[in-house]
Protein backbone atom coordinates (compact mmCIF):
# COMPACT_ATOMS: atom_id res chain seq x y z
CA UNK A 1 0.00 0.00 0.00
CA UNK A 2 1.40 3.50 -0.53
CA UNK A 3 1.44 6.57 0.82
CA UNK A 4 -1.82 8.75 1.06
CA UNK A 5 -1.92 11.62 -0.23
CA UNK A 6 -4.68 14.59 0.89
CA UNK A 7 -6.13 15.97 -2.39
CA UNK A 8 -7.65 19.19 -0.01
CA UNK A 9 -6.40 22.74 -1.58
CA UNK A 10 -6.22 24.06 1.85
CA UNK A 11 -6.23 21.08 4.31
CA UNK A 12 -7.07 22.12 8.48
CA UNK A 13 -6.60 20.21 11.38
CA UNK A 14 -4.18 18.15 12.68
CA UNK A 15 -2.49 16.69 9.05
CA UNK A 16 -0.47 14.21 10.95
CA UNK A 17 -3.21 12.97 13.07
CA UNK A 18 -5.41 12.87 10.36
CA UNK A 19 -3.30 10.77 8.38
CA UNK A 20 -2.79 8.01 11.45
CA UNK A 21 -7.17 8.21 11.28
CA UNK A 22 -6.75 7.33 7.52
CA UNK A 23 -3.70 4.60 7.57
CA UNK A 24 -5.66 3.07 10.53
CA UNK A 25 -9.13 2.40 8.05
CA UNK A 26 -6.32 1.39 4.89
CA UNK A 27 -4.98 -0.91 7.15
CA UNK A 28 -8.12 -2.76 7.72
CA UNK A 29 -9.27 -2.88 3.85
CA UNK A 30 -5.81 -3.95 2.58
CA UNK A 31 -6.08 -7.15 2.37
CA UNK A 32 -9.67 -7.09 0.98
CA UNK A 33 -8.40 -4.91 -1.51
CA UNK A 34 -5.39 -7.73 -2.10
CA UNK A 35 -8.54 -10.22 -2.61
CA UNK A 36 -10.12 -8.06 -5.03
CA UNK A 37 -7.24 -7.06 -7.06
CA UNK A 38 -6.21 -10.56 -7.57
CA UNK A 39 -10.10 -11.10 -8.57
CA UNK A 40 -9.92 -8.65 -11.40
CA UNK A 41 -6.64 -10.14 -12.52
CA UNK A 42 -8.31 -13.68 -13.15
CA UNK A 43 -10.45 -11.22 -15.10
CA UNK A 44 -7.82 -9.21 -17.10
CA UNK A 45 -4.01 -10.96 -16.82
CA UNK A 46 -2.33 -7.68 -18.22
CA UNK A 47 -3.07 -5.61 -14.60
CA UNK A 48 -0.26 -5.04 -13.37
CA UNK A 49 1.89 -1.87 -11.14
CA UNK A 50 -0.64 -0.48 -8.52
CA UNK A 51 -4.42 0.42 -8.59
CA UNK A 52 -5.17 4.34 -7.59
CA UNK A 53 -8.28 4.26 -5.07
CA UNK A 54 -9.82 7.35 -4.28
CA UNK A 55 -11.99 7.95 -0.82
CA UNK A 56 -14.02 11.02 0.04
CA UNK A 57 -14.43 11.40 3.26
CA UNK A 58 -16.54 13.61 5.27
CA UNK A 59 -17.59 14.05 9.30
CA UNK A 60 -20.17 11.33 8.97
CA UNK A 61 -18.06 8.46 7.34
CA UNK A 62 -16.60 7.77 3.61
CA UNK A 63 -19.25 9.33 0.84
CA UNK A 64 -17.72 8.12 -2.36
CA UNK A 65 -15.19 5.55 -3.77
CA UNK A 66 -13.66 5.00 -6.78
CA UNK A 67 -10.85 3.58 -9.01
CA UNK A 68 -8.10 6.10 -10.22
CA UNK A 69 -7.58 5.78 -14.19
CA UNK A 70 -9.36 2.82 -14.65
CA UNK A 71 -12.86 3.22 -16.06
CA UNK A 72 -13.15 -0.07 -17.35
CA UNK A 73 -13.15 -2.10 -13.97
CA UNK A 74 -15.40 -4.75 -14.45
CA UNK A 75 -18.40 -5.42 -11.94
CA UNK A 76 -17.34 -7.99 -10.03
CA UNK A 77 -14.15 -6.47 -8.89
CA UNK A 78 -15.39 -3.01 -8.69
CA UNK A 79 -18.49 -4.52 -5.84
CA UNK A 80 -15.33 -6.27 -4.28
CA UNK A 81 -13.65 -3.06 -3.90
CA UNK A 82 -17.05 -1.39 -2.38
CA UNK A 83 -17.55 -3.58 -0.55
CA UNK A 84 -14.17 -4.04 1.32
CA UNK A 85 -13.70 0.17 1.90
CA UNK A 86 -17.56 0.34 2.82
CA UNK A 87 -17.50 -1.78 5.67
CA UNK A 88 -14.67 0.65 7.80
CA UNK A 89 -16.13 2.99 9.79
CA UNK A 90 -14.91 6.42 8.53
CA UNK A 91 -17.12 8.59 11.03
CA UNK A 92 -15.29 11.07 12.87
CA UNK A 93 -11.79 10.77 11.91
CA UNK A 94 -12.13 14.50 10.36
CA UNK A 95 -14.10 17.55 11.37
CA UNK A 96 -14.15 18.84 7.90
CA UNK A 97 -14.30 17.25 4.08
CA UNK A 98 -11.42 15.31 2.42
CA UNK A 99 -10.34 13.46 -0.61
CA UNK A 100 -7.53 10.99 -0.60
CA UNK A 101 -6.24 8.30 -2.87
CA UNK A 102 -4.12 5.45 -1.98
CA UNK A 103 -1.96 3.24 -4.31
CA UNK A 104 -2.05 -0.57 -4.22
CA UNK A 105 0.53 -2.46 -5.53
CA UNK A 106 -0.43 -5.60 -7.44
CA UNK A 107 2.08 -8.32 -8.15
CA UNK A 108 1.22 -11.04 -10.14
CA UNK A 109 0.57 -14.33 -8.28
CA UNK A 110 3.66 -16.72 -9.75
CA UNK A 111 2.98 -20.71 -9.39
CA UNK A 112 6.95 -21.24 -10.68
CA UNK A 113 8.76 -19.02 -8.59
CA UNK A 114 6.85 -20.77 -4.90
CA UNK A 115 7.99 -23.78 -6.60
CA UNK A 116 11.64 -23.14 -7.07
Amino acid sequence: MGPLKDRREDPKGDPEELQRHLQAGLELVRDDIEECLAAWSELDPALTGEVMIGFDVSPEGLTNAWIEEHSDVPAGPLSCFGSAVYEVDWSGITEEPVMITSSFEYRVHDEDQENE
